[in-house]
């Protein structure tokens, strides 16, 4: 016999002299194997289904593992750490709810208040460039208005025959730019010095307002401005008919200048506002 069985279930057909060597446990015999340097004879089969066992546990924990990696793969640590923390902060699910609430009460908050400060910021710039607009658009109004009275006096005055020098800063002090009736524009009429009020046509039957050239031909016929006019030979009440020595009078109810200072335009301007500030009328002699 080249080899022992190390467990057989009867001695029969085992030589006699190896008899010796077995040891019955329960229906079996074993081979009695004394153990030598950390070998012996020993039932590994539990041992080798353990170990198969421990392997189907690795793998499936590995497959498991992996899976796990893969739908995690993205999750930052940091931030589930943080995510969980929260959560504790939480505390029971009892408050939760409620402490959502709260800090979505906090968060509409913030939005709110920051809605109306950019809202305020954004209707402050608004207003200021509004009424910077309005400012510069009256600007411009204010000077179209000047130049439109300006050129249709200098037009009418020219057409008239009058000094344009003399007649027009009279003409600028009693015409004003106002709104039409409709007030969608605005037009030059002459205004009643002493009223205020916008005069109407000469006119027979007009109920137009008063034009800067009927208000032109009003000075040309008129004593006081009469001479300030091309042809024109009228004088005023107790004037003479030569010219003065260059110097504004008073005679009476009136203020006098010369043809040749009425033609100076600071000389006239001086004399206007003596009379005026006098109560007089002013006569160029």
């Amino acid at each position: 016999m080249d080899q022992l069985n190390a467990q057989v279930e009867s001695l029969e057909g085992i030589d006699e002299a190896f008899h010796g060597l077995y040891k019955q446990d329960g229906d079996v015999f074993r081979l009695n194997v004394a153990p030598v340097g950390g070998f012996e004879l020993a039932n590994t089969s539990s041992l080798k289904k353990a170990l198969e066992t421990e392997r189907s546990t690795a793998k499936t924990t590995a497959s498991e593992l992996e899976k796990l990696q893969q739908a995690y793969k993205d999750l930052d640590p940091d931030a589930a750490r943080a995510a969980l923390k929260k959560i504790e902060e939480l505390g029971d699910d009892a408050d939760v709810e409620s402490k959502v609430n709260s800090l979505l009460e906090q968060r509409q908050a913030q939005l709110e208040k920051k809605f109306q400060t950019q809202s305020e910021k954004l209707t402050s710039d608004l207003n200021s460039k509004v009424t910077a607009a309005q400012q510069e658009a009256e600007s411009l109004e204010s000077q179209l208005g000047k130049v439109m009275i300006e050129n249709t006096a200098t037009a009418a005055i020219s057409s008239a025959g009058g000094s344009i020098p003399l007649l027009l800063p009279v003409i600028k002090d009693l015409v004003q730019m106002r709104k039409s009736e409709d007030g969608k524009t605005r037009e030059a009429v002459v205004i009643d010095p002493q009223t205020g009020n916008v005069r109407l046509s000469t006119k027979s039957g007009s109920a137009e307002n008063m034009t800067i050239a009927e208000l032109v031909e009003e000075l040309k016929s008129s004593e006081q401005f009469g001479r300030a006019f091309d042809g024109s030979g009228a004088s005023g009440s107790g004037s003479s008919g030569g010219s003065s020595s260059g110097n504004s009078g008073s005679t009476g109810d009136s203020i006098t200048i010369s043809q040749a200072d009425a033609k100076n335009v600071r000389k006239y301007r001086a004399a206007r506002e003596r009379a005026v500030k006098e109560g007089k009328q002013l006569l160029i002699v």
